[in-house]
């Protein structure tokens, strides 16, 4: 059984935590980069408050156990996705054990899928057992054990039932409409990446509401929410590197049309102001009573620039996925210091001005990586 529940592991679990490495670096940094300091709360002291007020209060337990059952969804819909590719039919075999086998071996897959929220369930019933919160205590862990029964069941019937459904024939819908190229890329971010897009939105819009609404006429502060917000403008990048793997595995064909190259990059501005929408809206909310319009305006233009900036950064080499974050942490370095001297204007027009100058020099003089340095993520 061993021999198996690795194979298992290693053909399923590690590739999906290896394609949403974004997902989990940006959620350990809200988890304890971040958030725990605001208000001076130390990391202990923040989960412990943490844990107590999901438990404490079920209008805030169930969003919390939604969530959990959309990461375990996107899991089983990533092992799912894998069974229907050819590479993976060896994997049929296992249809010939008993389905009782069958069941514990892929409990076994959704627990490591899982284990992540099981290591910080053991947190959480420490604290439950420490406040008394007895009854919520059970029904938060009862209903980790049965997301984890639920998803094992839908494997164990999903793989028996591969070839009845004609899984491995069916075709998108996608696949008979004609897209643009803006929306293709877009369609790829709502198929794969939709959970990083939304915790990214959640963080970033979130925080700074949360912050800026603080701002009054007495007490009026544009850095310290700008900071906060455009942490989370940055880990688009994580969506950036993605679109850009997708690029030069899928749609290398894009290159060799006749396509100008002011029409790409409109159509990449067209693209990145779309996934910006929901930061350019709340923006827009929190004007003029939490931001001035010219401070509102200078934001969006540093969001925006910044953005374009990660895109064309990526074309001067094919950068590893930790290349790649270094690159972003020294962006936000020198964010820090053109903040610290107020150049918001500046930072804009530097920005847009880098991103066009390297993209205009760099796109047809890119190269991906190919062969045993190509990289994946």
């Amino acid at each position: 059984m061993k021999q198996p529940l690795w194979l298992l592991i290693k053909s399923l679990v590690l590739p999906f935590y290896k394609e949403n490495t974004g997902v989990f670096f940006f959620v350990f940094v809200i988890m304890f980069g971040v958030v725990n300091m605001v208000d001076g709360a130390g990391i202990f002291e923040y989960h412990y408050s943490l844990a107590k007020g999901m438990l404490a209060h079920r209008l805030f337990l169930l969003p919390v156990l939604a969530a959990w059952a959309l990461y375990l969804r996107k899991g089983v819909a990533f092992i799912t996705g894998a069974l229907q590719r050819p590479a993976y039919s060896f994997l049929y075999i296992l249809r010939s054990l008993p389905l009782r086998k069958q069941w514990w071996l892929w409990l076994g897959v959704v627990a490591a899928l899982f284990f992540p929220v099981l290591v910080y369930m053991v947190w959480v019933v420490y604290v439950g057992a420490g406040q008394g919160l007895i009854i919520n205590t059970v029904i938060t862990l009862g209903a980790a054990v049965a997301m984890c029964v639920a998803a094992a069941g839908r494997l164990v019937y999903y793989l028996s039932h591969l070839y009845n459904n004609h899984v491995a024939g069916k075709v998108s819908w996608t696949h008979h409409i004609t897209l643009s190229y803006p929306a293709i890329l877009l369609l790829q971010v709502a198929r794969t990446q939709k959970l990083l897009w939304a915790g990214i939105k959640i963080y970033s819009c979130g925080v700074l509401y949360l912050v800026a609404r603080n701002n009054n006429a007495e007490v009026y502060d544009i850095s310290f929410p700008f900071l906060f917000f455009n942490f989370g403008v940055l880990v688009n990048g994580m969506i950036i590197y993605r679109m850009r793997e997708l690029e030069e595995t899928e749609l290398q064909f894009y290159r060799s049309l006749p396509v100008s190259l002011l029409r790409r990059w409109l159509d990449y501005a067209v693209l990145y102001a779309v996934l910006l929408l929901p930061e350019l809206v709340t923006l827009a909310a929190l004007t003029p009573l939490q931001l001035h319009v010219a401070d509102a305006c200078r934001i969006a233009g540093v969001a925006y620039s910044t953005v374009l900036l990660m895109h064309s950064l990526s074309f001067l080499r094919a950068f590893t996925p930790g290349e790649y974050l270094k690159v972003l942490a020294g962006l936000f370095g020198l964010q820090i210091l053109l903040v610290i001297y107020s150049q918001w204007l500046g930072m804009s027009v530097l920005f847009m001005a880098a991103a066009g100058g390297i993209y205009y020099y760099g796109y047809y003089r890119y190269q991906p990586a190919t062969g045993a340095g190509a990289h994946v993520v």
